[in-house]
């Protein structure tokens, strides 16, 4: 005899409720069983511990004496760690959907990954215009901090050219004061000093007096005057007289020449 563990139903209309049990393979589904080892209540939460009963004894002495679950059972009895989680099964090909509409859900989902594709293309595309946006606004507040800039520099020049034009002017003034200042200092010093002044105009009046002093001398005494001019005379006419002498006596010139040049080699 080949014996099951799986569910039976029972509750109301539209509300249904599951026994736990074991039977024979050829009882109903809500025939007889040998024995109810818990219950299942789908209108109750997953995480409910109402949702699922279980006895833990029961069941693993059915399953060690080789009573079989159905899969829902074993799903149960999976989670609940008394034997391993079976593999999920697929949909049976029974329940597959129909030619047509398989082509039906592949062209949806054709459009679906079309749409996607677009939409992420759109997406790209924006992120790149942002980008590009991003990128002309750093340029732009580059170029208006180097034009702020520019007026700034433009500015330092400017103030640095006038101070070296006030520092030219300046100087100019200084020198221009120097120039004016030296002439009366000049002045100023023979103002000082009147007394040296005074003196080298009397010295001067003194040498412009002394020719006319002489004449007037010469004037009251004619005499002297005339003895003095005979003396000139006689002092001009003595070179003559010498000269006169030599050429008279070539002789005795020649002499004294060889006389001088014996000394002079001597």
């Amino acid at each position: 005899m080949a014996v099951k563990i799986r569910l039976a139903r029972a509750g109301a209309k539209k509300r249904p409720f599951y026994r736990i049990v074991v039977t024979d393979v050829r009882n109903a589904r809500d025939g007889k069983f040998i024995e109810r080892v818990g219950s299942y209540d789908p209108f109750l939460a997953h995480n409910d511990p109402q949702r699922v009963r279980l006895q833990e004894a029961r069941i693993k002495h059915w399953l060690s004496v080789g009573a079989l679950p159905t899969d829902r059972v074993a799903l149960f009895l999976g989670h609940a760690g008394y034997i391993p989680v079976p593999a999920h099964k697929d949909t049976p090909q029974k329940s597959a959907p129909k030619k047509k509409a398989q082509e039906r859900m592949q062209t949806a989902s054709e459009a679906k990954m079309k749409a996607k594709a677009k939409e992420e293309a759109q997406e790209v595309a924006e992120e790149a215009v942002a980008v590009q946006e991003v990128q002309e606004a750093k340029v732009s507040e580059t170029e208006t901090e180097t034009k702020a800039a520019k007026p700034v520099e433009a500015q330092e020049v400017v103030e640095e050219v006038v101070v070296v034009e006030e520092v030219a002017v300046e100087a100019e003034v200084q020198e221009t004061k120097e120039v004016h200042v030296a002439p009366i200092a000049e002045k100023a010093i023979p103002a000082k000093k009147p007394q040296g002044a005074v003196a080298s105009k009397a010295k001067a009046k003194e040498g412009r007096a002394a020719p006319v002093a002489k004449k007037a001398a010469a004037a009251k005494n004619p005499q002297g005057a005339v003895a003095s001019k005979a003396k000139a005379k006689e002092g001009r006419a003595a070179p003559v007289a010498k000269k006169a002498a030599a050429a008279k006596k070539p002789q005795g010139a020649v002499a004294s020449k060889a006389k001088v040049t014996k000394k002079t080699k001597a």
